[in-house]
């Protein structure tokens, strides 16, 4: 069986991650406007940042690791390329891209940790 990393590396690679998401993050709360929010059947909002974070975190921190599961709150779809990037049906504001791109380069990095 493979030897599998201790628990506190997998923590500090998403912390590393979080913090690497911060930029994108703040400049997205920065830019909510019409159609970037949506409430939840429990009435709480739900923004772009909410679903790429969890996006990233799943899907390219931890990918194809089938020994860590993930239980989060956004399950959603998520289009990060092409023409126009997308979080459940909301449109990722034009302006916002760098900053997706940069946070989606320095999630991937810390993959390879």
């Amino acid at each position: 069986a493979p030897a599998q990393a201790p628990v506190s590396g997998l923590l500090d690679a998403c912390k590393r991650a979080c913090d690497d998401m911060a930029p994108f993050v703040r400049a997205t709360y920065g830019q909510l406007g019409a159609g970037s929010t949506k409430h939840k059947a429990d009435d709480s909002a739900f923004t772009i940042a909410d679903g790429i974070v969890q996006h990233l975190l799943q899907a390219v921190l931890l990918g194809d690791r089938p020994e860590v599961a993930v239980v989060g709150e956004e399950d959603v779809g998520v289009h990060l390329g092409g023409t126009h990037y997308e979080v459940d049906g909301l449109r990722v504001p034009e302006a916002l891209r760098g900053a997706v791109d940069d946070a989606v380069r320095a999630v991937g990095a810390l993959r390879q940790v």
